[in-house]
């Protein structure tokens, strides 16, 4: 593979003001990545006013300046107005014994707009119970981060290439919801 030495990167705060001078302000700020190859743009989009595009990438930066991917902003939950990257959260649980693998997503909450649901899969001859996995979490998260549900799977739903299928957990929660108003 050749490196493509004409490539820039930029970050961007989230409220829209560009982020280059700011590297000591941006300490545990939330940025959104964008890149800009303009010679690729001019090439293959024919579009040279165009100068740079967002991968959808939300990034953190620390103390030495340098940046660490924190998560995806389409998964971002909000709730209550504060921000909960779900990668902190399937982050702590992994370091639970009995967890193989996690994945958490946002569901609508009529109270705080989004709330974070948890699916765990445990490892082979390995038990554990939703009340057992909050007690782990307690300590290690803040309060409003806390899963409002954890629902235990087989394993996590993945493509060939190894991604974790979240449609299909929204639908298997969907799902899980409608037979819950249905026998109640």
């Amino acid at each position: 593979m050749t490196p493509l030495f004409a490539i820039g990167g930029s970050i961007v705060l989230r409220d829209g003001f560009d982020a280059g001078e700011l590297l000591q302000a941006l300490r545990d700020y939330e940025c959104t990545l964008f890149f800009g190859v303009p010679t690729i743009f001019k090439m293959l989009l024919d579009a040279p006013e165009v100068s740079a595009f967002g991968t959808g990438d939300l990034a953190r930066c620390d103390e030495d300046g340098f940046f660490y991917i924190a998560g995806r902003s389409k998964d971002m939950i909000i709730s209550g107005g504060v921000n909960i990257y779900p990668a902190e959260i399937e982050k702590e649980l992994l370091d639970h014994p009995s967890i193989a693998e996690v994945s958490v997503l946002g569901t609508s909450d009529e109270k705080w707009g989004e709330v974070p649901v948890a699916f765990v899969a445990l490892k082979s001859g390995v038990n554990a119970s939703d009340l057992e996995l909050m007690e782990f979490l307690r300590p290690r998260i803040n309060k409003i981060k806390l899963p409002r549900q954890i629902i235990f799977i087989e394993a996590l739903p993945r493509n060939a290439y190894g991604k974790v299928l979240k449609l299909e957990l929204e639908d298997r929660l969907r799902n899980d919801r409608l037979q819950n108003f249905k026998s109640s």
